[in-house]
């Protein structure tokens, strides 16, 4: 479930739950899997990358560390990592653009043990 506190969406305990979890998975795979990533504005982005972290957590893909940013990935293919990638090489802005590959560096840099140990494989 999605929650609110300040105005941004987090998924910390002492939030208000706006969306439950069907929602946010509806909203994230009928409305954010389906933008035009060429022209997406950067507001949009940071709502993909929120939604994209949440559901990668909830089907224990990914877990997020306790500071901003920090990420252990458990798997290869992430859920949306593909409209990652489309965001990367299709964004026009030049921030999204920025903002899409730093993060996905950070998760490719964040693979897990077991994954890290597997490099080989997964080429």
């Amino acid at each position: 479930m999605i929650k609110i506190q300040a105005g941004f969406a987090n998924t910390r305990k002492e939030s208000v739950v706006i969306f439950d979890d069907d929602t946010v998975e509806l909203v994230f795979f009928e409305s954010l899997l389906c933008l035009d990533f060429s022209s997406l504005p950067e507001e949009a982005y940071d709502c993909f990358e929120e939604y994209f972290v949440y559901i990668n957590v909830q089907f224990g893909q990914l877990i997020r560390g306790s500071y901003s940013g920090s990420y252990e990935v458990f798997e290869t293919k992430l859920i949306g990592i593909q409209a990652l990638w489309e965001i990367v090489l299709q964004a026009k802005d030049a921030k999204v653009h920025q903002k899409a590959s730093k993060f996905l560096l950070t998760l490719y840099k964040k693979l897990s043990p077991d994954l890290q140990g597997n490099l080989d494989s997964i080429k």
